[in-house]
Order: structure tokens, then sequence, then C-alpha cells
């Protein structure tokens, strides 16, 4: 039984890492693909001209580290 299980949590660890390849990758080209200017403007200063590739990948890892943030916090429950 528990080889069972631990071949099938293998394969769901498998799995999850091969999905997030594939969304790692169709990041990058959809990035890559955005290579544009765009204007950032916050609430104190001058808008700041950044390339929109650099905007895209630091939202993703924002985003990635906020979601482990919450999977952490519940995890430890």
């Amino acid at each position: 039984m528990s080889d069972t299980t631990s071949k099938a949590r293998e394969a769901r660890r498998t799995a999850k890492l091969a999905l997030g390849a594939v969304l790692l990758v169709l990041l990058t080209i959809f990035a890559v693909s955005n290579s544009d200017s765009t204007d950032i403007d916050f609430l104190v200063g001058d808008p700041v001209e950044v390339p929109l590739i650099l905007v895209l990948l630091v939202t993703a890892v924002l985003g990635a580290v906020i979601y482990e943030l919450f999977r952490f916090t519940r995890a430890r429950r």
C-alpha cells in the first residue's frame, strides 16, 4: 500500500513540475514578444519608461513570491 501511495505522490509531483515548466516557457515567450517600452506612473514623481518585458517578469516573480508566502503560512496552521 505504501508503494502505491509513493508512486501516486511521485506522479503528482512530476505532473506539477511539467506543468510549471510549460507555464514558465509560455511566460518567457509572452514576455520576450512584448519588448516595447512602457511608462510606469508611480503615485509620487515622474513616470519612468521601462521595457514591458521587465514589467511582466517582475510582476510574475512577485506573484509567485506572494503565492508561496500564502501557501507557507497556510501550511503552518
